[in-house]
């Protein structure tokens, strides 16, 4: 005769086993899921994949690329913006922080680099020279000498 413990013993094998067959069948939707991912990470650019889509900054990762490119890394920049742009400066000085690694930031009016938020050269004054452009009001600029 068979006894509590060794049905108990037997429930607990039959369960392993139950789960064991589940999760090799759906292993294969598992891996799915990461393979889509990287699908997707090798068709997107180096920009794409450096700068991730900002809604309110389209055409973004190309002036954070020119201004990557055109600044020196013990430069220093100030992040500004228009009166509509108020309340998603924070969230561009921050991603550009980041992003722009090992420059720094500054709050001063006249930094040497400057991002402008919903701005136009003329908001900017003959001072600096704008270096890119989105199209969509995000400039990168340098002061001029």
């Amino acid at each position: 005769m068979l006894t509590s413990q060794a049905v108990i013993r037997g429930g607990v094998v039959a369960c392993v086993a139950a789960a064991s067959l589940l999760g090799a069948a759906k292993l294969d939707n598992a891996l799915a899921v990461f393979d889509f991912r990287s699908d997707l990470n090798v068709a997107a650019t180096f920009n794409e994949r450096t700068y991730p889509d900002i809604d309110f900054l389209p055409g973004g990762d190309r002036v954070i690329e020119d201004a990557r490119l055109w600044m020196p890394e013990n430069a220093t920049y100030a992040v500004t913006g228009g009166p509509r742009s108020v309340s998603r400066l924070a969230s561009l000085e921050t991603f550009l922080f980041v992003l722009l690694m090992p420059r720094t930031q500054t709050q001063k009016e006249a930094a040497p680099w400057v991002f402008c938020l919903d701005c136009t050269p003329e908001r900017l004054g003959p001072d600096y020279e704008v270096l890119s452009d989105s199209g969509h009001g995000f400039l990168f600029a340098r002061r001029r000498p």
